[in-house]
């Protein structure tokens, strides 16, 4: 089995993926997009986040 690429997530992916949805259009599609993303694609990459995200999300 191949390895997976390695995708390394920052901050505003997490945010995008747990906030309510925008009333601005724009952004409400770029949330949805990310969604949609998340959803479908994600299973393909080995994830990480650096402990410096972590800390940013959790504040």
């Amino acid at each position: 089995m191949a390895n997976k690429p390695k995708l390394y997530l920052e901050t505003t992916v997490l945010s995008s993926l747990t906030a309510q949805p925008s009333s601005d259009v724009i952004l409400a599609a770029r949330q949805q997009m990310t969604n949609e993303w998340w959803e479908e694609r994600i299973n393909e990459f080995e994830v990480f986040i650096s402990e410096l995200v972590s800390e940013e999300a959790t504040a």
